[in-house]
């Protein structure tokens, strides 16, 4: 999956194109492989890590839009979870920080959070597997 970020991955995406990208290969994950959402997040995410690297605003923007995809289907794995809780204190660098389609879905991971509503995934061997991914 990713192909876009595979041929690109040494810039600065926006974050409505890590959105677009991030959106379409959840569907494929979820519809042409059978992944539970879940599993679909993992890989996303794993898909992402050398994007991620490059750049903190790409990081976050991922970070963000995994979150909200997770919370759509009422769930997050405590590895993105962790790191939600993070970059949402600290956005005073974040480039897209007042773009409205952030805007938005930042309003929806804080109602989420405040409301918690939803269920954290725990699993230990992949959120290790996780930190040595981005370097933690």
């Amino acid at each position: 999956m990713n192909e876009e970020f595979a041929e690109k991955d040494n810039r600065l995406f926006e974050y409505s194109e890590i959105k677009e990208i991030l959106n379409n290969d959840f569907g494929q994950f979820i519809n042409e492989h059978t992944y539970t959402p879940s599993q679909a997040i993992g890989a996303l995410l794993e898909d992402s890590i050398c994007m991620m690297k490059q750049y903190k605003d790409n990081y976050i923007s991922v970070l963000a839009l995994l979150s909200v995809i997770s919370l759509q289907n009422n769930f997050i794995d405590d590895f993105v979870y962790e790191r939600l809780e993070k970059i949402l204190e600290d956005l005073e660098e974040y480039k897209y920080r007042l773009q409205s389609e952030f805007l938005i879905d930042k309003e929806y991971l804080e109602n989420r959070l405040r409301k918690h509503d939803f269920t954290v995934i725990s699993n230990e061997d992949y959120k290790k597997r996780v930190n040595i991914l981005l370097g933690v």
